[in-house]
């Protein structure tokens, strides 16, 4: 196969694979979005996307912090395992 085809079909399959973190990435926005200051964390985040894959959903969620889009609350809560962690919520 031509060089040229192997780098066409690999940029079109970033852009794919781009478009769906997007669309992920909105999905987990709102949700933090509508719980307002009482936020969310990721394992909350989880269960709200049951067949979204976790190493699928914290990325997207670290690129929003990243962003500046959610923020850590300085809040805490346990998980179902009894751990602490981090509240996120979208900044007002």
């Amino acid at each position: 196969m031509p060089h040229t085809i192997v780098e066409a079909a690999s940029r079109r399959s970033a852009e794919r694979i781009e478009s769906k973190a997007t669309i992920v990435r909105q999905k987990v926005y709102e949700l933090i979005l509508s719980r307002g200051t009482d936020g969310l964390t990721d394992e909350q985040v989880f269960h709200c996307f049951p067949d979204i894959r976790q190493n699928t959903l914290r990325p997207r969620r670290i690129e929003l912090v990243q962003e500046g889009r959610v923020v850590n609350s300085g809040r805490v809560r346990l998980t179902r395992s009894g751990r602490l962690a981090t509240v996120w919520v979208v900044p007002s």
